[in-house]
């Protein structure tokens, strides 16, 4: 099984660039749907948002501990993380 996705992936990466939200792709070596080594190309600029996860699947990405931790690290990472809720 391969993924099908979009040839021209740049128009919707400039969009999510361009929203100043954070990008976090997460993509597990042994993934069965998708072809990891084309992930870095096919991101372009936002190649810094890739997080191959050694040993994981497709599916095992969703929960390892690794894929996790990088959410939480992008997360923390972004301007928005720093903002602190009103007080009520």
């Amino acid at each position: 099984m391969v993924g099908d996705a979009p040839e021209d992936h740049a128009p919707a990466l400039a969009k999510i660039e361009a929203s100043g939200r954070p990008l976090l792709v997460l993509v597990g070596s042994k993934d069965e749907a998708f072809k990891v080594d084309r992930y870095g190309t096919a991101l372009g600029t936002e190649k810094s948002a890739l997080r191959i996860i050694d040993g994981a699947s497709h599916d095992s990405v969703l929960v390892d501990p690794r894929a996790l931790q990088a959410v939480g690290e992008r997360l923390g990472a972004h301007p928005a993380a720093t903002v602190q809720p009103p007080t009520t």
